[in-house]
């Protein structure tokens, strides 16, 4: 299934108690490597259509940490201005090759909120003639807790997120 993943279309598929996501990136593996660890290009592209990154540090070593809050700026929509926080904890980042984090929940102050579900994320970057593939393999605790991710709306949260990159990536060429 993921062999075929085209330029800028997500492929995602649950197994057990993972996501799996691949997708082909139109820049070189340095560059989608630096905007998944560099603050200014997150502010640019990460969060689903209709959030903003608003808040966002990075400490990019492992070690390290990647602290956001995005935040909902769609009118139209009931939670506007409605905030979500996360963290990130880099246990690896193999330049320009891999970057493995615990994903979390957390509070303004970077607390890890314990009730909510989190997930060993694991990213890898590949070489696709011109262009990048990564790979990504979200494993949660219990099939429960990735259940509960996906019912908040998670692959199409992720999907929009991915497509905002691609488009970022598409603009910074230009």
């Amino acid at each position: 299934m993921f062999s075929r993943a085209k330029l800028g279309k997500i492929s995602s598929k649950v197994k057990d108690q993972s996501l799996f996501l691949e997708q082909v990136f139109p820049a070189s593996r340095e560059q989608v490597f630096q905007a998944f660890i560099d603050a200014e290009q997150l502010k640019q592209w990460w969060g689903p259509n209709g959030w903003e990154l608003t808040y966002c540090e990075v400490d990019a070593k492992a070690g390290g940490f990647w602290h956001f809050c995005m935040t909902c700026t769609d009118q139209s929509k009931e939670y506007v201005g409605q905030q979500s926080w996360g963290k990130a904890l880099y246990d690896e980042l193999d330049t320009p090759n891999r970057i493995v984090y615990r994903d979390c929940f957390s509070n303004e102050k970077g607390d890890i909120d314990p009730e909510m579900p989190e997930s060993l994320v694991i990213l890898e970057f590949e070489d696709q003639a011109k262009f990048t593939r990564v790979k990504s393999e979200a494993r949660y605790p219990s099939k429960e807790e990735l259940d509960a991710v996906l019912k908040m709306g998670l692959i199409t949260g992720i999907t929009e997120t991915w497509m905002k990159l691609d488009q970022y990536l598409k603009k910074k060429a230009e």
